[in-house]
């Protein structure tokens, strides 16, 4: 994950002139581009571990809801994506000469809000695509359609952050909108797609 992000981070970087102006312009839609694809690695692979030794299949016996699974999966991916965009955020504004830390909490929040709605979502697809031929293909055509609100919410807000370093309150609700609706449909509708597991 992490070297794929810091891979697009430093093509780009050597691709576009990194001043000030430049990097308010697209700095945020290659660094989200940077986050999803690099987030989808840990997701492809967060429920096909668990196959190995029938390992799901204990874990459906167990006596905890299918919702509590799905929660913990989700938790998990979550953790882990949001620590390689900590990292790789640093890096950016490295490589860039863009300085972040006078809007660091704001930066934060539209950051921990986006990748909610995309980790939930592509832990959710990630659990529907298990039992497909072709997996690796299956989630990225499921996820990036559903995704696309998301992203132009996040990019928008982060766009709008580096460039007036305010935070608009419509992105953000859109945002914690799309977080609340996908996690409430994985909660609910995760015990159908573990069925076949």
């Amino acid at each position: 994950m992490l070297f794929f992000g810091l891979m697009v981070i430093v093509l780009f970087s050597f691709s576009f002139d990194p001043n000030l102006e430049e990097t308010q312009r697209i700095g945020g839609g290659l660094l989200w581009m940077a986050f999803l694809f690099s987030g989808m690695l840990a997701m492809n692979q967060s429920f096909p571990r668990e196959m190995s030794e029938r390992t799901l299949h204990g874990l459906r016996l167990a006596p905890i809801p299918p919702s509590a699974l799905f929660a913990g999966k989700f938790l998990g991916n979550f953790t882990f994506v949001l620590l390689a965009e900590c990292i790789l955020s640093p890096l950016f504004a490295m490589f860039f000469n863009f300085p972040l830390l006078g809007i660091l909490g704001r930066f934060f929040l539209i950051v921990f809000a986006g990748t909610w709605g995309i980790v939930v979502t592509g832990t959710f697809f990630s659990a529907l695509t298990l039992h497909t031929r072709m997996r690796e293909l299956m989630l990225p055509l499921l996820l990036l359609p559903i995704a696309v609100p998301q992203m132009i919410a996040a990019v928008s807000a982060t766009a709008e952050l580096f460039h007036d370093r305010t935070l608009s309150a419509l992105w953000l609700n859109q945002l914690v909108g799309y977080d609340v609706v996908f996690t409430t449909l994985g909660l609910l509708l995760f015990r159908f797609v573990i069925e076949d597991a």
